[in-house]
């Protein structure tokens, strides 16, 4: 969970001078974070609909009955659409996701981990799945039943935040 705190407050590290109070400072520097939350979240949602709606074809029946290859497919396109276009958004707003990295300059990057994050959520997921499996059990709390429980919401995003922020270590060489 260190990595959420780390992607959360990497924007300061990286350039303290471009916060300057205000709205540029709790707004902008919380970009970031909202951008790993977006790439994640709406692959689900993709994967969802294009599961429903073209799937034919089981991943893995044994660890998640449900999930398709479309609806895999058709999660990485929808959250790569939304991601990049957040970060260009934001950043012809005049508020980049991470200053000097991820921008409209450095659209490499931004595809990069738009195109990574929602691989890497869907394996998180399919490891959460895999342990239910074995553990034999349907949710992980009682808090949300029928949707896997607390866990199962971040599941994804745990998987996430920790590549996105080894990557970003990369990316920015902090």
């Amino acid at each position: 969970f260190q990595s959420f705190y780390f992607i959360r407050y990497l924007p300061f590290a990286v350039d303290p001078t471009f916060y300057d109070g205000g709205v540029r400072e709790y707004l902008g520097s919380s970009l970031l974070f909202m951008y790993v939350i977006i790439g994640t979240m709406i692959t689900d949602i993709g994967a969802y609909f294009f599961g429903v709606f073209f799937g034919k074809h089981k991943m893995n029946p044994r660890v998640s009955p449900k999930k398709t290859w479309e609806g895999f497919f058709g999660g990485i396109a929808v959250s790569l659409v939304f991601s990049v276009s957040f970060v260009f958004i934001c950043d012809a707003a005049g508020f980049p996701v991470l200053p000097g990295y991820l921008n409209i300059e450095h659209h490499y990057w931004v595809i990069l981990l738009s195109i990574v994050m929602p691989i890497i959520g869907n394996l998180g997921d399919l490891a959460f799945s895999a342990i239910k499996r074995d553990y034999n059990v349907k949710d992980f709390s009682r808090i949300i039943p029928g949707h896997g429980g607390v866990l199962d919401r971040i599941d994804s995003l745990v998987f996430t935040m920790a590549t996105v922020g080894i990557l970003l270590m990369f990316i920015t060489n902090n």
